[in-house]
């Protein structure tokens, strides 16, 4: 009998839980409306004022190299390391890539990269250094990583404009193949 006593017990404090909180929201509809009504508001106001940065990534497939002069006569693949894939993406990051990037797409002139002109660069800034100053503000928006454990790399690049953002990461993909191109030629 102890049971259904308790049990009974139990419903009632439920019941009157529920009952008051039925009776606080009659009385406070406005308030609560208000306060959703509000919050609602501040989050379209503040999702309004972000602005939006654009990601492109481009791929580029490493393919191991045989520089050997005995592998002429058997074409066996050589297999790249950890190391040589994280050398390689390095290189992509390197200074002389990015310069060629400015000098490729014309970045001097940019005003995204002008702010970094004007907050770096003095009276006496030679040519060059410009296109350095501009360079590194290049990199700040570039990553680049491997993909998994495959010979892949991905070159990411963001920017503010929806255009601007795969064109640079193309841009980048492209002056790394053509300056690796390049070094092997010398060698």
């Amino acid at each position: 009998m102890e049971m259904k006593h308790e049990a009974d017990e139990y419903e009632a404090r439920l019941s009157d839980v529920i009952s008051v909180v039925q009776n606080t929201l009659r009385r406070r509809w406005k308030v609560f409306a208000a306060v959703s009504l509000g919050v609602i508001i501040v989050g379209i106001v503040l999702i309004s004022l972000i602005t939006p940065m654009y990601s492109a990534t481009a791929k580029i497939r490493l393919a191991p190299e045989n520089n050997s002069p005995t592998a002429t006569a058997q074409r066996t693949p050589k297999e790249l390391s950890d190391e040589a894939i994280e050398t390689e993406a390095s290189s992509v990051r390197s200074l002389e890539v990015a310069r060629s990037v400015v000098q490729s797409e014309d970045l001097m002139g940019d005003p995204d990269y002008a702010k970094a002109l004007e907050t770096r660069t003095s009276s006496t800034t030679t040519p060059e250094a410009r296109e350095t100053i501009v360079a590194n503000a290049l990199l700040e928006d570039l990553s680049v990583s491997r993909e998994s454990l495959s010979f892949n790399l991905n070159i990411s690049f963001s920017a503010r404009d929806p255009i601007k953002a795969p064109r640079l990461a193309n841009a980048f993909a492209r002056n790394y193949l053509e300056l690796r191109r390049a070094k092997r030629g010398e060698a």
